[in-house]
């Protein structure tokens, strides 16, 4: 039994991520896998949730993650993309940054570990998409819901219904 002193637990697959039976409604053959255990927020898009008695925690425990055998799951940041899932990416799809469903999708300029693009804006106004970029931390939103910084600090994001990972003109300001 290990101690209530803990807020995430990470396990190590010693095969690969898969839910069974085989034949499941999901994918199988996951990098990671998060699930939460304590939500005691809101504002995110996640609704409350509290599992901890399952778990055998008083309160402390937040989350579980699980990473998938070698370099396919054992990295950095797999890692924290599997850890940022406790509170990003499921905000109201409405915003056009995500489908609400985990990761921002690739029309919006969140530039996240959970997903999205990074957008630059050139000298004609126009906003340029590098979709080859890999943000090596959390973006300043994902920080935001975190509670780590102030909403102030959050640039502002865009999203598009053309964004293609080449130069476009953003139709909507968010």
């Amino acid at each position: 039994m290990l101690p209530d002193a803990f807020d995430f637990f990470t396990f190590f697959s010693m095969d690969h991520v898969e839910y069974f039976p085989s034949t499941s409604y999901r994918e199988n053959f996951y990098a990671g896998v998060h699930h939460r255990v304590l939500v005691n927020f809101t504002g995110t898009g996640i609704a409350p949730l509290n599992e901890t008695p399952y778990w055998g925690s008083a309160g402390r425990l937040l989350g579980l993650g699980l990473l998938d055998t070698g370099t396919r799951g054992v990295y950095d940041g797999n890692c924290t993309h599997e850890l940022l899932h406790q509170w990003g990416a499921y905000l109201n799809p409405t915003l056009g940054l995500t489908k609400g469903e985990g990761h921002y999708g690739r029309m919006g300029s969140v530039d996240s570990l959970l997903g999205g693009t990074h957008w630059s804006v050139s000298s004609n106004a126009a906003f340029l998409t590098d979709c080859e970029f890999e943000r090596p931390e959390a973006s300043p939103l994902d920080k935001y819901l975190m509670g780590l910084i102030l909403g102030s600090s959050v640039p502002l994001h865009y999203s598009s219904t053309n964004a293609n990972c080449y130069n476009f003109v953003s139709t909507t300001r968010q």
